[in-house]
């Protein structure tokens, strides 16, 4: 499984016109990278192809290392959209102490923060809870949203 995705779509626009859209996924199953992926594919769609989207994506258990922690996190900071996609119900300690960082760091007075259960959680748990907190403190809209059963093959 790897550690961190990133791509860039969309046509280029000079520096003082526009930003890119600034999309990160975080997940930590492969089936959990496919529903993130898939989440931020509909998002993106949605946009249109004239957008300029700056995409990021990390295995949670890659922010262990300081190193990612610290990325990930100013990439946080800087994301339209943030995308979690976790078969866990309670938030591990590296959650968050990247929810910390990038909280903190938050350059952006809007934003949406969106958890899709994975696995066996119907409601995402403990998890739901902590994250729709940080969207409250960080001016964020909050979605969580489990997949539909014939989506999932369930």
């Amino acid at each position: 499984m790897s550690t961190r995705m990133s791509s860039t779509r969309g046509e280029a626009f000079p520096q003082d016109e526009a930003k890119p859209f600034r999309m990160l996924s975080i997940y930590d199953s492969p089936d959990s990278r496919r529903e993130a992926a898939h989440a931020s594919a509909i998002i993106l769609n949605e946009l249109g192809e004239d957008i300029v989207a700056d995409e990021h994506a990390w295995d949670l258990q890659s922010l262990e290392a300081a190193e990612n922690l610290e990325q990930a996190a100013h990439e946080a900071a800087q994301a339209d959209v943030i995308v979690l996609a976790l078969a866990t119900r309670a938030p591990s300690e590296s959650l968050k102490n990247w929810a910390n960082r990038w909280q903190q760091k938050r350059e952006l007075t809007s934003g949406l923060l969106a958890l899709i259960p994975s696995g066996k959680s119907a409601t995402g748990g403990d998890l739901a809870e902590f994250l729709y907190e940080m969207a409250v403190t960080a001016n964020m809209d909050f979605l969580c949203r489990k997949p539909r059963r014939f989506e999932t093959g369930e």
